[in-house]
């Protein structure tokens, strides 16, 4: 019994040690996170840095803030430095900021657990879930605050400008901008077959049902090309197509009230 009960403690020991040693001597030195919608995976890249040469399995990383989302294990990390990549998952949406992350592992046998701090502050959107929906507040109504209007296109009259972009055509680069010094930028057209569309918020009941269709429909309008415009009571984002437009929009509509 006497044996049995030592061989027990040395084993344990040895878990205890492992799941010590599978975080000791790690740095995190970089994070990045895309922002997303609410129930759906985030993509992130964290940069590390190890004082020892060894691979260290299971690790998960937590966002330890006010919010604690779900988060998938990442792949093992091994030798010196790394990246590693994982999701975490918001189920609601927001505008979540951490000061520090914390890392988590079971390894080996998943007997006992072993977490440490970083401080890293890092901050994250979580868009509304989009609803499919019709309404006002798509632009298909004649309604003054969502009313569809003539917009840039592919037209004969200039429009405005917009940075150059490698396949543009020649003959619609602003060369007097560029003759001021400026960065090269090209001209955009009016066009009576393209249009814009004011949206507005807050509209209809004023619910999270509403807020997720007008996601939904800033999304269809960014996939077809469509220029829009977003007035909230706490701020707007002017007329874009452009992926930094939308993401300014749904941040916009994520924290208006």
């Amino acid at each position: 019994c006497l044996a049995i009960a030592m061989l027990i403690m040395a084993v344990t020991m040895i878990f205890l040690l492992e799941a010590h040693f599978n975080l000791e001597a790690l740095k995190l030195t970089g994070w990045q996170i895309e922002d997303q919608f609410a129930g759906r995976g985030a993509n992130f890249q964290l940069l590390w840095l190890s004082k020892k040469k060894s691979t260290r399995r299971q690790i998960k990383v937590e966002w330890d803030g006010k919010f604690d989302p779900t988060s998938w294990t990442t792949d093992p990390w091994e030798g010196l430095q790394g990246e590693c990549r994982g999701v975490l998952v918001f189920p609601q949406r927001g505008h979540f900021s951490s000061t520090h992350l914390r890392l988590t592992s079971t390894y080996p046998l998943g007997l006992f657990k072993a977490w440490c701090y970083h401080p890293l502050k890092t901050q994250v959107w979580v868009y509304p879930i989009p609803v499919e929906g019709q309404g006002i507040w798509d632009g298909e109504s004649a309604d003054a605050d969502n009313a569809r209007m003539k917009g840039r296109g592919d037209g004969e009259e200039p429009a405005d400008f917009r940075r150059y972009a490698i396949g543009d055509p020649p003959a619609r680069v602003a060369w007097k901008v560029l003759a001021r010094g400026l960065p090269p930028h090209t001209k955009l057209f009016e066009s009576p077959q393209t249009e814009r569309r004011i949206y507005r918020w807050p509209i209809g009941a004023g619910n999270e049902v509403d807020r997720g269709i007008l996601t939904q429909a800033i999304q269809n309008s960014c996939e077809s090309g469509e220029s829009w415009s977003l007035m909230t009571p706490i701020g707007s984002v002017g007329f874009g197509d452009d992926p930094l437009h939308r993401r300014d929009g749904l941040r916009l509509l994520t924290e208006a009230k």
